[in-house]
């Protein structure tokens, strides 16, 4: 009934009122006026505000719209459901877990799953440069990491990117490259830096695995 009733300033007043100092505050798209009272109601909070137009942002353009906070941007569809607030309101919810560093089981899975399928997928694109023992080392490796992701998820477990993955993830892309660049140069010394790449690649995925099951890490 009071917010049926009551003015806009007696509603942000209420509203503002409540929140706790020492903590954050998101504040969502609003007009001019609103935001002005808004500000004016929480000036001697000690809270940490994240504004709209301050502090993220959005923009709409042919595809989708374009997302930007203080991390950076991100471009993304229009969603299912029609209306400008239902972009704003999903701005909202972006701005929020990305300052409180949210993320969710699900989505600590499906990143790296993504990224594994387009890789897979590029392999098979470029096939014609590879033996296909490299190949199929690459992709059964990839289903040991598969095997390790399910894993977590199931177990309910927490898993970090370790440096060495990201290490070994680099030495086997730079050997792509160079395995490409080989069928010109014909050179020893390459297809030796990829079997290295390859062997320390399965070493960083069977450590992995040992310290996610046996280990309990």
């Amino acid at each position: 009934d009071f917010l049926k009733e009551g003015t806009i300033d007696e509603i942000v007043y209420e509203k503002c009122s409540a929140l706790l100092n020492g903590s954050k505050i998101f504040i969502s798209e609003q007009k001019n006026n609103v935001l002005d009272k808004i500000k004016k109601n929480i000036k001697n909070n000690t809270s940490d505000k994240i504004i709209f137009g301050k502090n993220y942002n959005y923009k709409k353009n042919l595809d989708g719209f374009l997302f930007k906070d203080d991390f950076g941007k991100i471009n993304l569809p229009y969603p299912n459901l029609s209306g400008d607030f239902q972009i704003s309101n999903i701005s909202t919810a972006i701005a929020v877990a990305r300052k409180l560093n949210q993320v969710s089981k699900l989505g600590i899975i499906l990143d790296p799953f993504t990224d594994r399928i387009v890789f897979v997928m590029l392999l098979f694109w470029l096939i014609d440069y590879f033996p296909m023992w490299f190949i199929y080392s690459l992709i059964i490796r990839e289903i040991f990491t598969l095997i390790g992701a399910l894993y977590v998820l199931l177990k309910n477990k927490t898993v970090t990117v370790s440096n060495k993955g990201k290490l070994g993830t680099t030495l086997i892309f730079i050997s792509i490259c160079l395995t490409i660049l080989n069928t010109s140069l014909n050179l020893m010394i390459i297809d030796y830096f990829t079997y290295i790449s390859l062997i320390f690649y399965y070493y960083v995925a069977l450590e992995y695995l040992y310290k996610l099951i046996y280990k309990n890490e």
